[in-house]
């Protein structure tokens, strides 16, 4: 009975340790793969980087699973937002993400979305990413859009994931965010109405 239990002892040992060396190969990997995302973005986009949304962008408004009824409003979004580097946080880049400022075009008026918070982009197992936004739409309060903490398609810096204001659940807002980095030389940088040299803003 004694040698019965120093093996199953010893086993539990080996097991322990063995699910230890996973583990610490595990995080291993993920540094290195963090790492990779780092080494990957432009040398100035280490001190913030403007992105452009992409045509495949959309603005939302419905019914969503489990829910029957169908999204009401599906429209189109352009705009700009800056991301700005904030550090790294043992398993995630962080950055804030400043001077959102979209236009969803709705039945021939503009509704203009401004705001700001945060995204980071790493993981421990997996590459994972997570956007929040507190955003105000139409000069209304703020309202808190997030992504959740999602494994999605992403080649970093390029940005691909949807945020909304209830999970994606009944009936709910969202906005499908896929956006790419802009150099500032090239894009002004917009602001609620005007454009970055003041004048007022005929479009985006």
């Amino acid at each position: 009975m004694k040698a019965d239990n120093e093996q199953a002892w010893f086993r539990r040992v080996r097991s322990n340790n063995n699910f230890l060396s996973r583990r610490r190969n595990l995080s291993l990997a993920a540094l290195l793969l963090v790492q990779a995302l780092a080494a990957s973005v432009p040398g100035h986009a280490q001190i913030g980087m403007l992105y452009r949304l992409n045509a495949d962008s959309s603005y939302q408004q419905g019914c969503f699973p489990p829910c029957l009824c169908p999204v009401m409003i599906a429209q189109p979004v352009t705009g700009t937002f800056q991301l700005i580097p904030t550090g790294f946080d043992a398993l995630f880049l962080t950055y804030a993400v400043s001077n959102v400022n979209w236009i969803v075009s709705m039945g021939g008026t503009n509704l203009v979305v401004t705001g700001s918070g945060t995204y980071k982009i790493g993981g421990e197992f997996a590459l994972q990413q997570e956007l929040s936004l507190d955003l105000s739409l139409g000069g209304g309060p703020a309202e808190h859009f997030d992504s959740g903490l999602v494994t999605g398609p992403s080649s970093f810096p390029n940005i691909n994931v949807t945020i909304s204001l209830h999970g994606e659940v009944c009936f709910d807002t969202v906005f499908v965010v896929s956006a790419s980095p802009s150099p500032l030389d090239q894009i002004p940088l917009y602001f609620p109405g005007k454009t970055a040299d003041g004048q007022n803003r005929s479009g985006l």
